[in-house]
């Protein structure tokens, strides 16, 4: 009987999706075929540290990465998937260096922007971030994660009232500890789909890398 071999380009997809939705299990033994199928490239990278990234394995997803990079080095994606993993890493200022990086290669990319401010508002910068996330906001008015973020700066930026107008979170709704904005959307490893950043800190959130 005549066997069809897997289509790389179907099962990228099928294992983007499953890391994305958070179907990990089931995504660790695809990639590894996927890996023996697909040419090695920047997508291929990219899911590999978001799966990283989901199981906790935030120092070789950076491996992962800084050598994706180092061979991709204007792939967009990859910069805000680093600059995930450096958040994590707690190496804020290695991940404002890739979110300007990813500013710089699309500067219609509004989760750039996005990343870019909330790491400045990380650095202690939050009237350098009001910019980023203004345009990220203009871009995507709807978008919870960059309305919370940009609600941060202005507060931080010492304007309550513009904040109280900008945070998407109801009047009386609870604040999470810091007193400022809470998190994003579920972040998908923090990679991507489920919860970008997680309701118990302080910072804000992290908009992740989209697809």
């Amino acid at each position: 009987m005549q066997t069809t071999a897997a289509d790389p380009a179907i099962l990228t997809r099928r294992v983007r999706e499953m890391v994305d939705s958070g179907r990990i299990l089931a995504a660790r033994p695809l990639l590894g075929a996927l890996k023996t199928l697909a040419v090695p490239g920047a997508e291929l990278a990219e899911i590999e540290a978001q799966l990283l990234l989901r199981e906790g394995r935030v120092a070789e997803a950076l491996v992962v990465l800084d050598i994706a990079v180092a061979a991709a080095p204007e792939a967009v994606g990859l910069r805000l998937c680093r600059a995930d993993a450096r958040m994590r890493a707690d190496d804020t200022a290695g991940a404002a260096g890739d979110a300007a990086e990813a500013v710089i290669l699309d500067r219609t990319n509004p989760q750039a922007k996005a990343v870019l401010g909330v790491a400045l508002i990380d650095l202690g910068q939050p009237l350098d971030a009001l910019a980023c996330l203004r345009e990220a906001v203009a871009a995507d008015p709807r978008h919870p994660a960059y309305r919370q973020a940009l609600a941060t700066a202005q507060e931080r930026s010492g304007d309550p009232h513009s904040a109280a107008a900008t945070s998407p979170a109801p009047p009386n709704s609870p604040k999470p500890r810091g007193g400022t904005a809470s998190p994003m959307p579920a972040c998908s490893a923090c990679s991507a789909t489920a919860c970008p950043a997680s309701p118990a800190t302080s910072r804000p959130p992290r908009p992740m890398p989209r697809r």
